[in-house]
C-alpha cells in the first residue's frame, strides 16, 4: 500500500476535523449548511482516492472516478443547500492543503506520481460539484421559463375564452343584431387581453425604475369602476359581497394603465379565488400616497407560499397566479410604492398597494432583454 493512502486511510478522520478546525478559523461558512454538506461527505472522498493508491491501479482517470460512480460522491449534497458554489470550491483547495501539511508535518515520503494523483483527483472532484451546479442552475432556469409560459398562457386564455364565446353566440343569431351588451363584452374582454400583455411585456422588457411612467388626470373610483364590471358576474355567480369604498372626488396624477397593473391583478384574483364571503376594495389617501386595500374572505396564503409569492409563478394556484401578481408588484414599484399582504390559511388576504398620488413623467429606460 503507498504511503499517502495509509495515511489517509488510518487517519481520515482526525484529517476531517483539522480541515474543519481550518475551514473554520480562516472563512465566514454557512457553518449549519457546510457541516452537513462536505464534513459528512469527505472521509468518504478521501477513502475513495485512498483506495485507488492503494491498488495501484491509477489508470482509473480522477474524472471518471466521480462521473461514474455515483455511490462515491453527491455534489448535490452541498448545491442543494445552498452553499455558496465558490466556498463549495475554497473547501476543497483547503482539504488540499490540509493533506500536504499532514504528510509535511510527519516527514512521510509519497512519490510525487502519489501526491500528483491525489491531487488531481481533488481537483476533479471540485470541477464535478462546478458541472453538476451548472447543470442544475441551467435547469432552474428552463424549469422556470417553463412555468413562466404556462402561466402566461393560462392568463391568455380566461379572455381568450370569454371572446370566443360572445363572438359564438353573435354568430349563432344571425338574425338579430349584436346588441349593446354583446358588444360591451367583447370591448371588455379585448381590453383585459390588450392589458394583460402590454403588462407581460413591462415586466419582461424594463426594470420598475426604468419602466416608461405617462401619468394623466385619473379618477380611481371610475377606475376602480371599470375594474369590477370585469369581475361583477364571477362575483354575482359566487354570491360575493362585491364593494368599493371609495372618495369619489378623489383625484390623482397618475399612469392609469401601471395603476390598472397594480390594483386590476389583485382585484381578478381576489375574486376569483373566493368562493363565498366578500372581496372589499378600500381607497385611503394619506398625505402624498394612496393606498388601495383589497381584502377577501379567500382561502388564505400558508408561510413559505407568501413569501416566494411575489417572485414565481404559482402553479398550485389554479394555474399562473404568480404571473399577475408579479406584473401587479412591478407596477406599483415604478409608481414609487409596493404591495404589503396580510394572510394565513382559512382566514383570507388582504394585499395593500401603495402609491404615490402624483408622479412625474418618465421615458423608459434601458430594457432587461
Amino acid at each position: 500500500m503507498s504511503a499517502l493512502a495509509r495515511e489517509i486511510h488510518d487517519n481520515v478522520d482526525e484529517i476531517v476535523q483539522r480541515w474543519h478546525d481550518a475551514w473554520r478559523d480562516d472563512r465566514q461558512p454557512h457553518h449549519d449548511l457546510s457541516d452537513a454538506a462536505l464534513k459528512d461527505s469527505l472521509p468518504d472522498q478521501l477513502r475513495v482516492i485512498a483506495d485507488q493508491l492503494a491498488s495501484g491501479n491509477q489508470a482509473e482517470r480522477p474524472a471518471m472516478m466521480w462521473r461514474d460512480s455515483p455511490h462515491r460522491l453527491d455534489p448535490e449534497n452541498r448545491i442543494t443547500q445552498e452553499v455558496a458554489i465558490e466556498e463549495v470550491v475554497q473547501e476543497f483547495e483547503l482539504a488540499v492543503r490540509i493533506v500536504r501539511d499532514w504528510i509535511d508535518e510527519r516527514g512521510i515520503h509519497v512519490t510525487f506520481a502519489e501526491y500528483s494523483y491525489f491531487y488531481q483527483a481533488m481537483f476533479e472532484l471540485a470541477a464535478e460539484s462546478v458541472r453538476r451546479y451548472a447543470k442544475r442552475e441551467a435547469d432552474l432556469v428552463s424549469n422556470a421559463r417553463a412555468e413562466y409560459l404556462a402561466g402566461v398562457m393560462h392568463q391568455l386564455r380566461t379572455p381568450l375564452n370569454a371572446l370566443s364565446m360572445t363572438v359564438e353566440l353573435v354568430a349563432s343569431q344571425p338574425e338579430r343584431a349584436p346588441r349593446i351588451a354583446d358588444v360591451e363584452r367583447l370591448r371588455r374582454n379585448v381590453g383585459r387581453l390588450k392589458t394583460l400583455v402590454e403588462g407581460v411585456l413591462r415586466v419582461e422588457r424594463y426594470e420598475p425604475a426604468d419602466l416608461p411612467v405617462h401619468p394623466v388626470d385619473v379618477e380611481p373610483a371610475r377606475l376602480l369602476d371599470d375594474m369590477m364590471s370585469d369581475h361583477e358576474r364571477e362575483a354575482s355567480r359566487k354570491g360575493l359581497r362585491f364593494e368599493a369604498h371609495v372618495d369619489r372626488s378623489l383625484r390623482m396624477r397618475t399612469d392609469p394603465d401601471l395603476l390598472a397593473d397594480a390594483v386590476g391583478n389583485l382585484v381578478h384574483n381576489a375574486v376569483k379565488y373566493t368562493a363565498r364571503g366578500h372581496v372589499l376594495i378600500d381607497v385611503e389617501e394619506r398625505g402624498d400616497v394612496v393606498v388601495f386595500r383589497i381584502s377577501d374572505t379567500g382561502p388564505g396564503i400558508d408561510a413559505p407560499t407568501r413569501d416566494t409569492l411575489f417572485d414565481q409563478i404559482q402553479p398550485g394556484r389554479g394555474g399562473g397566479a404568480g404571473l399577475g401578481l408579479r406584473i401587479a408588484r412591478h407596477a406599483a414599484q415604478a409608481l414609487g410604492g409596493g404591495i404589503e399582504l396580510d394572510t394565513a390559511p382559512g382566514r383570507g388576504s388582504t394585499f395593500c398597494v401603495t402609491v404615490q398620488r402624483e408622479v412625474e413623467p418618465r421615458e423608459g429606460g434601458a430594457q432587461t432583454r
